[in-house]
């Protein structure tokens, strides 16, 4: 070969001139012409090797395709095959995952781009697959395999892993494999879970009662039909948006690692909503990723109503493990600042999360709220918080957060002890006095007015308002305050 080849770019190796090829397929693509020998149209499983080697004799990549129709496509008269990764794929995987056909795909008209040459060849020279899933609305549970018949009984559930609502209206899902494409309607709620089926509402709530009392079903015209049998991952379900861009793909199988449902449960996604978050939807296009409905804490057997026949197993209205991932709360301390205690958490991620009550006590069981801090609402993001404590108590002083959810649900952290003493000032004003003396530098504390004679005048319980004096004598006198373990004692002058 010769020429150069950009970075990410794409070349095409052809038999012929590169006008030949551009004229007929109508595209500009980088052609580099070979006197290569042509591709066998039925090579046994070892005997059509392709190499590409660089310029020191090093193999590059390699592909040792088969023409068996299992775990290869078949190439028909006329038609490629194609990989079918996206680039970052190839780019995490390695070029390793172009020399698996499970990886490989018949080229078909509206499907990746493909299209009929001028001669009448149908294939997508030029274009590599770029459609990377947003993840917004994933494919968390797939019932193919219900008890028989099983003609609208086999449905697939959605979970919308945004904050916000959802509306489906012009969005579809689709069964590529056997060219299904279903128009979706209504919306889903943010974090919700729904079910797409062509069986009404009232008929799939009957027949599933026992796993949720209230599933959002969302009817569509037919289907979906489900390959019981599919292998080399060939059943390919795909949700896409109003404007046509892929929201989530699985590409399943009944082999491999996959779970294999037998004639009566469904598979169902064992991941929490949060790591797809983080990772991307692609996480659900792995088998290991699945396990069988049967060992999920949530399912149930469905009820006969309607179409619906009784004996299927399946989780439908919640994910497995978890519904979602709380707040990932991975740090909390609290340090003495000389006059202050300083509070420092941090949060790896957050979902629905409302935010923080701070609470303290004197002893770790009796707590109070101090304040409430705000929180991220969901977040992908590590979140850094702080907060003083102007008034800690003196001496041991317990410390714990308390994280509220926005559906009110709750957790508590652990908890942090910390000592903390400080030399206190009080300051008694005004001094002389004539009704109401105020003690400035203490919440509460007991108090005791003695006369010149040192005989107790009044006894009470200050909390932080005036002490009342217009009972007293013009005189002078002492207040003896007892506070923080410590005892303070001023002379006052009475008018």
């Amino acid at each position: 070969m010769s020429g150069t080849l950009p970075a990410f770019s794409i070349a095409i190796i052809f038999r012929g001139t590169e006008a030949a090829f551009q004229s007929n397929w109508s595209t500009s693509v980088m052609v580099i012409t070979s006197n290569f020998d042509s591709p066998s149209n039925g090579p046994s499983s070892t005997n059509e090797i392709y190499q590409i080697k660089d310029d020191l004799g090093n193999v590059i990549d390699e592909v040792n395709y088969d023409d068996d129709g299992i775990t290869w496509p078949v190439d028909e008269d006329g038609v490629s095959i194609y990989l079918d990764k996206t680039t970052a794929q190839i780019q995490a995987s390695g070029e390793s995952d172009n020399n698996n056909g499970c990886n490989w795909s018949e080229s078909k008209i509206g499907d990746d781009d493909a299209y009929v040459a001028t001669d009448g060849h149908i294939g997508s020279p030029g274009i590599i697959t770029v459609d990377n899933e947003s993840g917004t609305i994933v494919i968390t549970e797939i019932l193919y395999n219900p008890v028989s018949p099983e003609a609208g009984q086999e449905w697939v559930e959605i979970a919308n892993t945004t904050s916000s609502t959802v509306s489906l209206t012009g969005w579809t899902f689709a069964d590529i494999e056997d060219g299904h494409v279903l128009s979706l309607s209504g919306s889903i709620a943010a974090f919700g879970v729904a079910i797409i089926s062509n069986q009404g509402q009232s008929d799939f709530q009957g027949a599933w009662s026992g796993c949720t009392s209230n599933i959002q079903v969302i009817t569509v015209s037919a289907g979906p039909s489900l390959s019981n049998s599919a292998k080399c991952a060939t059943e390919k379900l795909q949700i896409r948006d109003n404007n046509g861009n892929l929201s989530d793909e699985v590409n399943y199988e009944a082999s491999g690692n996959w779970p294999i449902a037998g004639s009566d449960a469904s598979i169902t996604l064992n991941l929490l909503i949060n790591q797809i978050q983080t990772s991307g939807a692609s996480l659900n296009n792995n088998g290991s990723n699945w396990i069988l409905s049967t060992s999920d804490p949530n399912s149930c057997v469905n009820l006969t109503s309607g179409s619906f026949v009784a004996g299927s197993t399946g989780s439908p209205g919640s994910v497995s493990g978890s519904t979602f991932l709380p707040v990932e709360l991975t740090f909390f301390d609290v340090r003495n600042k000389g006059n202050y205690n300083l509070l420092s958490w941090l949060t790896s991620s957050e979902f629905n999360n409302s935010g923080f009550e701070l609470q303290k006590s004197k002893d770790g069981k009796d707590w109070k709220t101090i304040d409430f801090v705000n929180g991220m609402g969901t977040t992908k993001k590590i979140s850094k918080y702080e907060y003083q404590d102007s008034n800690p108590y003196y001496g041991t002083n317990y410390y714990r957060l308390k994280q509220i959810d926005n559906d009110a649900t709750f957790k508590y952290s652990k908890v942090i002890v910390i000592n903390f003493s400080k030399e206190t000032e009080l300051y008694f004003f005004p001094n002389p006095v004539n009704d109401k003396l105020q003690i400035v530098g203490m919440e509460e504390g007991e108090i005791v007015i003695l006369d010149c004679m040192g005989k107790t005048i009044l006894q009470t319980t200050y909390q932080g308002s005036e002490l009342d004096l217009s009972d007293l004598s013009g005189g002078i006198y002492f207040v003896k305050v007892s506070f923080e373990k410590k005892v303070w004692t001023r002379k006052i002058i009475k008018e």
